[in-house]
Formats: C-alpha cells, sequence, structure tokens
C-alpha cells in the first residue's frame, strides 16, 4: 500500500476537519477532499461522477509520466504531475474525472502535429471576432493531413484533461504565458459559443475549487462544469 493509500485511510478514519484539510499540501488535500465528497454522494449522482466514482486509478510512475511527455512534446505542470504520480493515474476529478496517460495521449494527438518552438495560438482575452478569424482555416484544409496541422497549430501546447461530454472537453495549458492553467473548450468550432474559456486557475486550484463548490453546493449537480460559466 502506498504514502497515499494510507493517508487516504488515516484521513478516513479520523474525519479531519476542514480546517486541517486547507493546511494540507496540494495530493493530500485533494485526496482528502475527494473522500468528503465521496461520503456526501454516496450514489454518484453529481454529473459524471458515475464514471469515476470518486475512485483515483493506480498511480502512473515518473518513467511513464517522462515518456508520454516526449512522446507529445509538451512538459507537464507540476500539480498535474503531483496528480499522476501521487493521486492517480486518471480517475477522480470534475465532470466525468481525469483522464489517464493513455486516454490523454489518444485524446491529444494534435499535440504530435503542433509547429516547433510555436506559441500557443489560445488566450484568454480572444473574442469572437479574433476566434472566427484563426479558425476560418479549417475550411480550407484539404484533407486529413491538413486537418491535423491545422489542429495542431491552434491547439499547441494545450492537452485534453478530460471530457465534459458531447463536443465539450477539458483542456490544461504545458507551454506559453498561461501555462498551467485549465480551459473549457468546445470542439463545434464554428458555434458562436466555442470560443475557448479560460477559467483563470492552475491545474490544483481548478481541483480543489470543483470540490470546495461541490461540498458547498455551488455546482449545478445535473451539469457540466462549463454550463456555470457559459450560461
Amino acid at each position: 500500500m502506498g504514502f497515499f493509500d494510507r493517508f487516504r485511510k488515516r484521513a478516513a478514519s479520523r474525519r479531519l476537519t476542514r480546517e486541517q484539510i486547507d493546511r494540507l499540501p496540494f495530493p493530500q488535500r485533494l485526496a482528502a477532499l475527494n473522500a468528503l465528497a465521496s461520503r456526501e454522494d454516496p450514489r454518484c449522482v453529481i454529473f459524471g461522477a458515475n464514471k469515476h466514482r470518486y475512485r483515483f486509478q493506480p498511480v502512473a510512475t515518473a518513467q511513464e509520466a517522462a515518456q508520454v511527455q516526449a512522446a507529445l512534446g509538451v512538459s507537464f505542470p507540476n500539480s498535474y504531475l503531483q496528480y499522476l504520480t501521487k493521486l492517480g493515474n486518471g480517475g477522480a476529478g470534475p465532470d466525468y474525472g481525469i483522464y489517464s496517460l493513455d486516454e490523454m495521449q489518444r485524446n491529444s494527438q494534435h499535440l504530435l502535429h503542433q509547429p516547433l518552438l510555436g506559441e500557443p495560438v489560445l488566450h484568454p482575452d480572444m473574442t469572437l471576432e479574433e476566434w472566427r478569424e484563426v479558425t476560418s482555416g479549417l475550411e480550407d484544409a484539404a484533407d486529413r493531413d491538413e486537418d491535423d496541422a491545422f489542429f495542431g497549430w491552434l491547439l499547441q501546447g494545450a492537452l485534453v484533461l478530460g471530457t465534459q461530454g458531447c463536443a465539450e472537453d477539458t483542456l490544461l495549458m504545458c507551454s506559453g504565458e498561461h501555462a498551467g492553467e485549465v480551459v473549457y473548450f468546445n470542439w463545434e468550432i464554428e458555434a458562436d459559443f466555442s470560443v475557448p474559456y479560460f477559467t483563470g486557475m492552475q491545474f490544483d486550484e481548478w481541483m480543489i475549487g470543483y470540490y470546495e463548490k461541490l461540498l458547498g453546493g455551488g455546482i449545478d449537480k445535473y451539469r457540466p462544469t462549463f454550463w456555470n460559466v457559459r450560461w
């Protein structure tokens, strides 16, 4: 049994207070909040919880994480790396949870086509007019190779953390000025509502914030997280 498995068992038996939990480092704090959420939602009725059921998958090794980073040409933000190697290689988290390394890699194939030394195209101040301009290039794509090149350019430096269902995914910026930030992205890029939404939060802030809202009753339990910010 690993350290964090032992910690989760101790936290469950000791019933840490919220004040004690809030003083913990990120991985332990998240594990404790997830345990609280599991007790508050035993039937997993919160949106997406029936998928992950508040469980973390077995942790990834540092070598496994390094191999995926090398394959995709990105560097994982530290708190995301801590999640993978200290809590679980995917599992509990917002909506349908956090992808495993394999799932993330399968859903982030655009990174294989990102320009060398390119700067991220996505940014938090993007207007609808700018979004329409940068996505107009997809109309000119004549085949699959050009589609791959377009999304490699559009989403450079951004990996897919997980899905919120339908066409809405959750991205994590891994390069540029906003490295480490979580972004909501809709693949229906021609729709006016598809302008990427930057949460303004680093991965650890986003994860902790989700659980604090969940436990405080601030989340619509029947809808994905993007609904709370887009409408």
